[in-house]
């Protein structure tokens, strides 16, 4: 599936809001949706922090302390992390936290929150917090900001390493403080600051055109529905909404605080405010509450393979839509073979090449990272193409190639392509044997292989 998520550090006690904007439509979910709380309860009951992965995996918490991890829809929970200060999951494969105390960097998981790898700038420092992270899912590349930095980064390779923009790319006049980062499905990238500016770049970061933003709106998170219309919100709690690409902006009636917003696919919007969930069928122009049992609503998540909305309150705990609000979606991963032997390479021919098809026989976007490792991995390659994502019922051909080096090899060069991928129904990462022999052109001729 294809999620979109910004993560937003928010000082002054405020909640942590993750959205997630997920790619298929099915009917509006009806008003008379009931919420009902999971079966038990993270430790404490109040949830500033919320996000589900791919696989349905629940992370919550809140802001500055711990988070934990339910396997099971809320079943049972056990502790992530200490000292959490926000984290992500964009819904295909890694999941990014910022722990601030003793370790204040950004951390990746690729397997559900199990195991941990510190990434970031190599410049964090205790007075260095991460203050917003965003991912563009057409190219996998991340771009995040720091409390005393002006500049912002991007990684291409999931955080292992970060540049920063170019003033002659963004204009000096960029330099000032990044309040938040958001992507949209098309991969466009959001920035705003400080000064009410938004920066928006629609060639994956290559160039970027500013738009002002209300003196009044200082906008700590911001989201774009399916429809294109950026949503954000400020320090005060106020709704600010552009339906014509930040050219210019309204402020829409909302009776009390907005603490979180999440759009669904089908176009319809939920918002969590101080006095409950409200929700929006106009593209955010007017808004109703749907429940208000329990109380502040300060955190919202969309579940995409079951398509239920979960809600993060202060006091009362976390609950769960009782209907979809959305088509659940996930992709289902097929690959056309699981060995691949080179044989007898002629030394004097170079490269040699095949072929692996990946297919996405499912509903939702398919997310995938091929590499080869082993100890002959050097003799092996692939070529995957840039783009990460494969739609549903689409295919991808996967070029792998076998180099045969002198002097020739009269064993197996053995390596594996390994796939990680977000198919929550398969084992994850799948493995495809490789193996090739180098040989001279006069033996090869002969049989003597």
């Amino acid at each position: 599936m294809s999620v979109l998520g910004t993560c937003r550090v928010i000082h002054r006690g405020s909640a942590i809001v993750l959205l997630l904007v997920l790619s298929f439509c099915p009917d509006v979910c009806s008003a008379e949706i009931s919420f009902i709380p999971t079966e038990t309860q993270p430790s404490g009951i109040n949830i500033g922090l919320l996000t589900i992965t791919a696989k349905g995996t629940l992370i919550a918490g809140y802001p500055g302390s711990r988070c934990y991890r339910s396997l099971d829809s809320g079943k049972t929970w056990s502790l992530l992390r200490s000292n959490t200060r926000f984290f992500a999951s964009y819904g295909t494969i890694s999941l990014y936290l910022l722990s601030d105390l003793d370790h204040p960097q950004i951390f990746i998981s690729n397997d559900d929150g199990t195991s941990w790898t510190g990434c970031g700038p190599g410049r964090v420092t205790a007075e260095d917090d991460c203050t917003a992270l965003a991912r563009d899912v057409t190219n996998g590349c991340l771009y995040a900001s720091f409390n005393n930095s002006v500049n912002l980064y991007y990684s291409r390779d999931s955080g292992k390493t970060w540049q920063d923009i170019d003033d002659h790319v963004l204009g000096r006049s960029f330099h000032e403080r990044i309040e938040s980062i958001t992507s949209n499905q098309d991969g466009d990238i959001y920035v705003s600051t400080l000064w009410h500016n938004l920066f928006i770049s629609k060639d994956h970061g290559l160039s970027w055109s500013k738009r002002s933003i209300p003196d009044a709106a200082i906008l700590t998170h911001m989201t774009v529905a399916s429809s294109g219309t950026i949503f954000g919100f400020s320090y005060d709690g106020l709704l600010w909404r552009s339906s014509d690409d930040g050219h210019t902006w309204t402020n829409p009636y909302i009776d009390s605080k907005v603490h979180s917003i999440a759009a669904a696919d089908t176009g319809q919007l939920f918002l969590g405010s101080a006095n409950g969930l409200m929700t929006s069928t106009d593209d955010g122009e007017t808004w109703t509450y749907l429940a208000t049992h329990f109380g502040t609503c300060v955190s919202l998540a969309i579940d995409s393979l079951s398509g239920c909305l979960y809600v993060g309150t202060s006091g009362q705990g976390l609950f769960r839509s009782s209907e979809p609000v959305q088509l659940p979606s996930a992709p289902r991963i097929q690959l056309s073979r699981f060995e691949l032997d080179f044989g007898a390479a002629e030394i004097e021919e170079g490269e040699v090449t095949r072929i692996v098809t990946l297919s996405n026989e499912g509903n939702g976007n398919l997310v995938f990272i091929p590499s080869i490792f082993g100890n002959d991995a050097p003799y092996f390659a692939h070529d995957a193409g840039t783009e990460p994502t494969i739609g549903p019922m689409e295919t991808r051909d996967i070029t792998i190639s076998f180099t045969p080096t002198s002097p020739a090899s009269w064993d197996d060069r053995q390596a594996e392509l390994i796939i990680t991928h977000n198919d929550p129904t398969a084992e994850s990462p799948l493995v495809i044997s490789l193996s090739g022999r180098s040989v001279p052109a006069e033996l090869s001729e002969f049989g003597l292989e």
